[in-house]
């Protein structure tokens, strides 16, 4: 956490993500992130840990369209994808998706830079 710049970093490490072991029953966009075995978590672990990823989290007030008004200086927080710790450049995140898919969404593209924001109804940040 850099408090002067209300930033926190957060690098990719072992234990900081989980990874599949298998097919979950209803999985999301039809199981294409998963496998009937452990391939698919062990596939996506290792290109993301080879990656060097960190995770940057500048929050401020809301900027957002779904956040709620508030003053509160952690209502929003703008999410880059680095790697190696060089905040200079966000990693495009549409190779791993695509990658990880097997190509299944070539159309999907995914940039390295994301939003975060608090909701209406969020209770000391219980909803984002």
């Amino acid at each position: 956490w850099f408090p002067e710049h209300e930033r926190m970093i957060v690098p990719f490490a072992p234990f900081t993500w989980a990874w599949p072991g298998g097919r979950p029953r209803d999985a999301p966009m039809g199981g294409a992130f998963y496998s009937g075995d452990f391939t698919s978590g062990l596939l996506a672990a290792s290109v993301m840990i080879n990656g060097g990823l960190v995770f940057s989290y500048k929050y401020s007030t809301c900027e957002g369209s779904y956040c709620r008004r508030t003053n509160d200086d952690m209502a929003f927080a703008y999410m880059q994808v680095a790697a190696f710790g060089n905040m200079t450049q966000a990693v495009g995140l549409e190779l791993l998706v695509s990658e990880l898919t097997g190509g299944l969404f070539p159309e999907v593209g995914p940039a390295g830079a994301f939003t975060l924001e608090e909701m209406p109804g969020s209770e000391d940040g219980s909803l984002w």
